[in-house]
């Protein structure tokens, strides 16, 4: 007998902005979902939030990039811009180390989009489920505009229960 329950986990939006489809991504590792599905935000302002309580896996050097798990094992990469690793940290601060544990809102990095423009890179910023294709299912809101801190995905964890 192999009974299965599934575990809901509410991912919510790390930044205020317009959503737009990963597939719309103008970058063929997020458009093609290389390293997971999710969405986009092309961000208003520059306040980066823990999308769910989570630890700090992953800071890219550059701090441009920031990679978070939750208690159920859920990992999202919220990736700001594209190509902005070449900004070498310039317009970036990090609020957090790796093993930093957060909660869902706590703000994590502030980027400076005024800057991050300038120097013409696309503001757009890919918000990825890593290994989303070991979830039975993920929705995500159908809205044009979000507001930092809500809901915009949900999927369901599979547990079996083997015995």
């Amino acid at each position: 007998n192999i009974d299965s329950t599934e575990q809901e986990v509410i991912i919510f939006s790390p930044l205020s902005g317009k959503l737009v489809k990963i597939q719309d991504v103008p970058d063929i590792t997020f458009s093609e979902s290389c390293l997971g599905n999710g969405v986009a935000i092309i961000p208003d302002t520059g306040d980066v939030f823990a999308p769910f309580v989570a630890v700090i896996e992953q800071i890219y050097d550059s701090s441009h990039a920031i990679v978070l798990t939750n208690n159920s094992g859920v990992t999202v990469l919220i990736h700001i811009g594209l190509d902005t690793i070449k900004l070498d940290g310039r317009g970036f601060k990090t609020f957090v180390a790796v093993g930093d544990k957060v909660k869902m809102g706590d703000i994590i990095i502030r980027a400076d989009l005024d800057l991050i423009k300038e120097e013409n890179y696309n503001t757009i910023t890919p918000i990825v489920v890593i290994e989303s294709d070991k979830y039975s299912m993920m929705e995500q809101v159908d809205r044009e505009f979000v507001k930092a801190k809500e809901k915009i995905i949900s999927l369901k964890i599979k547990d079996n229960d083997r015995n």
